[in-house]
């Protein structure tokens, strides 16, 4: 029997070995002034832990970004993971990879943090969300 950090830890290794997360020289999005400054702004929240300022400041960058910053979202769910709620992590997540779907490196990401999501929250080794992982 696997724990579920040292599964996420295959995962990883796996998505590493296999190519998936691209090089330093892929392509990457560019956001607006506006997106960064509120991203910024929340990190500052995160590190002096206000995570209500900070999930207010990340949504508002999502909100200015028109729903295309899956970055916004991956900030979001450790707001949420902090806070304990993982299915509303869970639901960003979701979002993440659909916002996600032209960018591999941000794909990865995505689909890294929901995996690890699903496997904080199964209880048992045969977990339906710990296989779905």
């Amino acid at each position: 029997m696997r724990s579920p950090v040292a599964l996420c830890g295959m995962i990883f290794a796996a998505v590493l070995i296999t190519g998936v997360v691209p090089r330093v020289n892929a392509q990457q999005v560019v956001l607006p002034p506006p997106v960064v400054s509120l991203i910024g702004q929340g990190d500052n929240y995160m590190a002096h832990r206000d995570y209500v300022k900070a999930l207010d400041s990340y949504q508002k960058a999502e909100k200015a970004s028109h729903h295309e910053c899956s970055e916004c979202l991956l900030r979001e769910i450790k707001v949420y993971k902090t806070a304990g709620d993982f299915n509303t992590a869970l639901d960003c997540a979701k979002k993440a990879e659909k916002e996600a779907a032209d960018n591999k490196r941000e794909m990865a990401n995505a689909l890294l943090t929901h995996a690890n999501l699903l496997a904080a929250m199964s209880s048992k080794p045969k977990d339906k969300k710990l296989v779905e992982a």
